[in-house]
């Protein structure tokens, strides 16, 4: 389970948490434990699904033809507090990068249709592969530490795209 969590001001912390389960199938079980779990907190935080735009099928098990499996495994939940602080919201199910899940895009300011293009004025898109460059975290970690929350990320991504 990975979770971060946002502080813009004071009366702005939310929190974004992503659980993966295990690959090892002796685990699996487990997982969905987890999961059955999980869905019994959302209930009782009154954590409300948000919805999505793009493919409704986010899990892909990459087996041909009639062994295909597809379910919509990635959702998104909020209460109203957190709908409020961002009511033009988008949550959008992208392409399958190298992944068997969907890559997801929460878009704060609902202004990504189809995910963020490329760099010819539509925005930014994190390569995966940047991820193989040993200065990666660094430059991450730089974009962050300079960035200052003004109610947009807008700013903390247009200081990631002078390193692209």
């Amino acid at each position: 389970m990975l979770t971060v969590r946002e502080e813009a001001e004071v009366d702005r912390v939310w929190r974004f948490t992503r659980v993966y389960g295990n690959p090892n199938s002796y685990h699996q079980r487990h997982t969905w434990d987890l999961l059955r779990r999980l869905h019994e907190v959302l209930e009782d935080c009154g954590l409300d699904e948000l919805g999505f735009v793009g493919p409704c099928l986010t899990w892909n098990n990459s087996k041909e033809a009639t062994a295909n499996v597809q379910e919509r495994l990635d959702r998104a939940v909020a209460n109203g507090r957190w709908t409020d602080l961002f009511p033009n919201f988008r949550f959008t199910n992208l392409e399958f990068w190298g992944s068997d899940h969907r890559v997801v895009l929460l878009d704060l300011e609902g202004r990504a249709s189809d995910g963020w293009g490329d760099r010819q004025g539509r925005g930014f898109k994190f390569e995966p592969w940047w991820l193989k460059d040993s200065e990666c975290p660094e430059i991450i970690l730089e974009a962050w530490a300079n960035h200052t929350f003004d109610g947009s990320i807008n700013s903390f991504l247009t200081g990631l795209q002078g390193y692209a």
